[in-house]
């Protein structure tokens, strides 16, 4: 790349022609105008080399372009460090370049607001947000690999210590992160740069070994391929042999595995054979058998078992006459694509003639259940061990009996088998039945199981299980489990130590009288929330009880007709034994409706509070004569009222618009709405807006025959 950066005009009319060159498609004029922006920000800074940095994303968006990548990418990665580097701000970026640009700078931007002594945790949080932003939209992971790749490309001028880093790094990783994603090509790339400055004494011994024999190696791929080629055409298959040798990285992987010379390692050299049906690919598998040796145990079939990154190919591994080993890959057009791109692929060339949409690929669903299982690690520092192990691991396919497919780390247990399914199947396992054997949990699974979790509601987990569970997902939850049944004991002693302490008062009124009060001078959340802190001695019982003796003066006994006189309010919906109230608020947690049958109580300074009588809530001040007042429901022909149902059925495309089409189609105001899956499962909880009970329960009956749900439920709390 040839272009003088020290002159605005010069430079930018240069690479316009670079990216005219590589797609004439391009919006040159936007691209241009963020040039002429990048350019302007970057103008007063260096890189180490000496060189302008502009040189940096400009090299980025080409190597972007040269992916073909869309305009708004090139656009972004033109801009992508200005916000890091400049004063510039993500708010200009969305006014000047728009929103969708804005939030592909602002998701391969670092986070920067953490202390400089944090910078561990600030590396960590910026893992997190970068996978959590590609889960939104996947050009942010490529524009970040492009930006790793120029770096790594120009990491001559940093010191060895820094190159060190920055190539470890890539290596556990950026490079594994892209294996995941399916990008081969890139995985290469990053893992060969990386090996460079890592290992640089064996990259130089491997990359003249390789040049020495090239002649060789050439000699070799054309033994095996010749005669392949002549097969393949008499046997009638439309296929197409590569060959080619195997990249430094992985060349030097099996020296450090195995223990053995450059010299000595003989599984150099691979196939490629390219067919075009899966028909034509087992066809092909069987003539290369015919034709050499086959070596036990290393034929694998991820056509009909495709990896979790969404990779489809045969591999098997042959003798020749000769000695020599050769690895020989057999696929479609249309897989070996994928396989090289993986999800750019689906982005490129939206148009492909492939099985999988991108919404629906291995490698988006496997993001997508990222973004939901870093709820469960309470900081950066357990999701970054987490993330990492996942992407690190060798991986085994294991079955359900149902045939759906589960991908596991190698090593894994039933028990992680049983967490990856439901956290509450893995909480009360028993055993299981791999193959149609009953085994421990602790059993280790094989590639290809078939596997039948066992459980019982009255199993627990135990500490052992800590030792026997691989997958961060099974520990995490086991460690949650402990967490809440260690707090439930703790609230336990906690109410058992205040209600004991509170009848040494003898006071007449109860102790369920204050409790409202109570929690609201401490802030707290909820009555457990007040005994955990006293369980756990955050909060003395004397302290509450002193508070409790203040507050004695407050009689909620007092006659209706006075709290009729002092509360005001709007307009009254319910009746008070026979009287229309005036100051209500409807309870939040059953959301009450008319026509539910309900029950009041009366709060300190905020009138009466309206349950439904089978909330969970209400029968806990039930008993309490002095608090709970008879309602009815006065007027029935009410405003609307909130309520919240919960659908639960069968992941699809264009379940949730179905669900909301109905809705709006019954005249119900959908007020908030939130959508989680988990495999195949899908579960929608709705917030809307409903004029009464009656309204509520035909819009669950219309509900349940939509296609693929299963169940309506109204939520208590």
């Amino acid at each position: 790349m040839n272009l003088n950066f020290d002159v605005l005009e010069d430079s930018c009319s240069g690479y316009l022609e670079i990216i005219r060159q590589i797609n004439p498609q391009y919006d040159v004029d936007q691209i241009e105008t963020a040039y002429r922006f990048a350019w302007n920000a970057h103008r007063n800074q260096k890189r180490k080399s000496g060189e302008h940095y502009i040189c940096h994303p400009v090299a980025v968006s080409i190597i972007c372009a040269e992916q073909s990548m869309d305009s708004t990418t090139i656009i972004a990665t033109l801009l992508h460090d200005v916000v890091e580097d400049t004063p510039i701000t993500i708010a200009s970026i969305s006014d000047l370049f728009g929103e969708t640009v804005a939030k592909l700078v602002e998701g391969v931007t670092k986070i920067s607001h953490l202390h400089v002594e944090d910078k561990a945790t600030q590396k960590m949080e910026t893992y997190r947000k970068i996978l959590l932003t590609t889960a939104q939209d996947i050009r942010v992971i490529i524009i970040k690999f492009a930006d790793r790749i120029h770096n790594l490309r120009t990491l001559d001028h940093m010191s060895p210590e820094k190159r060190k880093s920055i190539a470890d790094e890539t290596l556990n990783i950026y490079a594994p992160l892209a294996n995941r994603l399916g990008m081969r090509n890139i995985k290469i790339e990053l893992e060969d740069l990386s090996f460079k400055h890592r290992y640089p004494d064996d990259y130089e011994e491997i990359l003249m070994i390789i040049s020495a024999s090239q002649h060789q190696r050439d000699e070799i791929i054309e033994s095996f391929r010749i005669p392949l080629v002549t097969e393949l055409f008499n046997a009638g298959l439309d296929a197409q042999v590569f060959g080619r040798s195997k990249h430094f990285y992985s060349i030097f992987q099996k020296h450090r595995n195995r223990h053995v010379p450059y010299s000595e390692i003989y599984d150099l050299l691979a196939m490629r054979i390219i067919c075009s049906s899966r028909e034509e690919c087992y066809r092909a598998l069987g003539i290369v058998h015919t034709l050499w040796t086959p070596v036990p145990d290393k034929l694998k079939d991820y056509i009909a078992a495709s990896k979790s990154n969404g990779y489809k190919s045969i591999h098997t591994t042959v003798a020749g006459p000769q000695g020599h080993f050769m690895e020989v890959q057999i696929r479609t057009w249309d897989m070996n694509f994928l396989a090289e791109e993986g999800v750019a692929a689906h982005w490129r060339y939206k148009g492909i003639a492939s099985e999988t949409k991108l919404e629906d690929s291995s490698p988006i669903q496997w993001l997508r259940n990222l973004v939901e299982w870093q709820k469960e690690f309470s900081d950066a520092v357990e999701f970054y061990e987490f993330f990492k192990i996942d992407i690190s691991n060798k991986e085994i396919t294991v079955r359900t009996p149902k045939n759906k497919e589960i991908s596991l780390p190698k090593g894994a247990t039933a028990l992680d088998f049983a967490f990856a399914i439901h956290s509450e199947i893995g909480i009360h396992c028993i055993g299981a039945k791999v193959n149609g054997t009953v085994e421990k949990p602790s059993v280790e699974l094989q590639e290809g199981d078939v596997v039948e979790i066992l459980h019982s509601f009255d199993k627990k987990p135990s500490l052992q299980w800590l030792q026997e569970t691989r997958t961060p997902r099974a520990r995490s939850a086991i460690k949650r489990w402990f967490h809440r049944t260690e707090k439930k004991g703790r609230a336990a002693i906690g109410k058992k130590l205040l209600y004991t302490s509170f009848n040494n008062l003898h006071l007449k009124r109860s102790l369920n009288s204050f409790i409202p009060v109570i929690l609201q001078h401490y802030s707290l959340e909820s009555e457990e929330q007040l005994y955990d802190r006293i369980g756990s001695a955050n909060l003395e019982v004397r302290t509450v009880l002193e508070y409790v003796k203040k507050k004695n003066g407050y009689e909620p006994g007092a006659s209706m007709n006075r709290i009729m006189n002092t509360l005001t309010g709007n307009a009254p919906k319910v009746s008070v034994n026979g009287m229309e109230s005036v100051m209500v608020r409807y309870a939040p947690c059953c959301h009450p409706l008319p026509g539910d049958t309900i029950i009041g109580f009366l709060t300190n300074g905020r009138g009466i509070a309206v349950h439904r009588r089978d909330c969970a809530h209400a029968k806990i001040f039930a008993h309490d004569r002095e608090r709970s007042v008879v309602l009815t429901w006065h007027d029935e022909n009410v405003a609307d009222m909130k309520s919240k149902i919960t659908i639960q059925g069968t992941d699809r495309v264009g379940l949730i618009s179905a669900v909301t089409d109905l809705i709006e189609k019954k005249g119900v105001n959908i007020t908030e709405l939130h959508c989680s899956t988990a495999g195949q499962r899908a579960k929608i909880t709705v917030e809307l807006e409903v004029k009464s009970l009656n309204q509520l329960k035909k819009l669950k009956r219309d509900l349940v025959h939509i296609n693929g749900i299963s169940r309506v439920t109204r939520d208590e709390l």
